[in-house]
């Protein structure tokens, strides 16, 4: 990601740079604006304006936001490293990012708006959806959003003021807190009779231990000695996840607090893709042998013959909530929801059950 550009339209005088970050860029040229002007007025009807440069070497994303009389475009510029990013995942968080700052442009807290809104939308870009799930396990807001979502269809006015009262919010940015759901799949945003943009959960998120891919490159085949331990170590494995309870681990969130350590969590990725050393593993954990020992003790890691290899990989799964069923058949019977909402959330858990061909579930 290049920098972000606000500008208003004059229309006398056309494009009208306001400001754009980081300050040191040089401005667009002016073209570049009046291609997103003339994109804007062949397709108001949809709010992401999309414009690719002739040698595809550059892109620009931007959203209009009319405040007091006048309108303005955010523009995102994104370099040719994101040519092939699917863009209309950016419309979220751009819609509540532009909202937000335009909003703000005439006051003092505008250029930190501006600045926290870069960061947000480098982010996005850069993060893989394990480490968006990390990042929505650990904010306490989105959190509590996905509780609330796992009761099944609510309008996000109701959401609004149940975070609220929750928080002690006046207001609440709730298109930004929920762009990583949509983004993720997890939510389906949609109008329905009586209800303007009503959510729904097609896919929930739990985080769960499962067993870990055997390469068999690392496990050294004519190594007599380490081909029987990998043996053996399927067979531990194997004994180890059929005896295996994981309700008690869902319940107390243990996993939750041994990945969001780091330190573990890169040791976790390292040890995905091969075995290392004893040496090399007390060096990503910054030579925390206690941590070390428990990763054993809590059948995290394995130690053989002066390396280590995973034995329980911590991974996020989304899965079909198809238990919310029974629950939207007790809510509407106690008048909680309405039929329209009771019925539609069926219908897009139905939906999202034959999109994946019955699949309910996948390890991210």
């Amino acid at each position: 990601m290049d920098k972000i550009t606000i500008i208003r339209w004059d229309n006398q005088l056309g494009p009208q740079p306001i400001i754009q970050y980081p300050p040191e860029k040089e401005f667009l040229e002016k073209e570049i604006f009046l291609k997103i002007w003339a994109k804007y007025e062949l397709q108001k009807e949809k709010s992401l304006i999309i414009l690719t440069t002739e040698d595809k070497n550059r892109n620009y994303l931007s959203i209009a936001q009319q405040h007091e009389s006048d309108l303005y475009f955010l523009v995102l510029e994104l370099e040719k490293s994101n040519h092939n990013q699917n863009f209309d995942d950016y419309f979220e968080i751009l819609a509540s990012i532009s909202k937000n700052v335009i909003e703000l442009i005439h006051s003092d807290q505008f250029m930190r708006a501006l600045s926290e809104g870069y960061n947000q939308i480098k982010s996005f870009v850069k993060l893989d959806s394990e480490q968006n799930f990390l990042n929505l396990f650990r904010d306490k807001i989105k959190q509590r959003i996905l509780t609330i979502l796992e009761k099944g269809a609510i309008s996000k006015s109701e959401l609004i003021r149940i975070l609220s009262e929750d928080f002690g919010f006046s207001t609440v940015n709730i298109d930004l807190l929920l762009t990583p759901f949509i983004k993720e799949g997890l939510i389906l945003k949609k109008d329905i009779p009586g209800i303007k943009e009503c959510l729904f959960l097609v896919n929930d998120l739990t985080l769960f231990r499962i067993p870990p891919k055997i390469i068999k490159s690392d496990v050294g085949q004519k190594d007599k000695g380490i081909a029987d331990f990998s043996e053996d170590l399927s067979s531990k494995l194997k004994e180890f996840f059929i005896n295996f309870d994981c309700i008690p681990e869902i319940k107390d969130n243990s996993l939750i607090s041994l990945i969001f350590d780091e330190k573990i969590y890169n040791l976790l990725k390292v040890l995905r893709k091969k075995s290392i050393s004893v040496l090399k593993t007390l060096s990503i954990l910054e030579n925390k042998q206690g941590i070390f020992e428990d990763l054993i003790e809590k059948k995290i890691i394995i130690e053989k013959a002066g390396r280590v290899y995973l034995f329980s990989d911590v991974r996020f799964i989304t899965f079909i909530p198809l238990f919310l069923i029974k629950d939207l058949k007790s809510r509407y019977k106690n008048l909680e929801i309405t039929s329209d909402q009771y019925l539609t959330h069926i219908e897009v858990l139905l939906n999202q059950l034959n999109k994946k061909k019955k699949q309910i579930y996948t390890i991210i």
